[in-house]
């Protein structure tokens, strides 16, 4: 099997927003930490029917951020935090 660098896989002039919450599955648990990136990572039509079969439902809406503090990252400083929102 292939090593894969994830590095390779992060626009290097993307921004990361992290942020903590729950899964959106069953048992929706806490403990996740999610990261987002600023700019969309593009995959296949046929990796996304991949992922379709693995992950097929999203149990959850968007849930409001009730204090939980989201935080800026720059790849090429990820010591660099910003405090967004709280």
């Amino acid at each position: 099997m292939a090593k894969i660098d994830l590095k390779n896989l992060i626009p290097k002039d993307s921004e990361i927003f992290s942020c903590g919450g729950s899964l959106t599955t069953p048992p929706a648990s806490e403990g996740v930490r999610w990261l987002v990136f600023s700019k969309p990572l593009e995959i296949s039509n046929k990796q996304l029917e991949m992922f379709k079969e693995l992950y097929d439902h999203n149990y959850r809406p968007v849930q409001p951020l009730n204090g939980r503090m989201v935080s800026l990252f720059r790849p090429r400083n990820f010591l660099t935090e910003k405090r967004l929102a709280q």
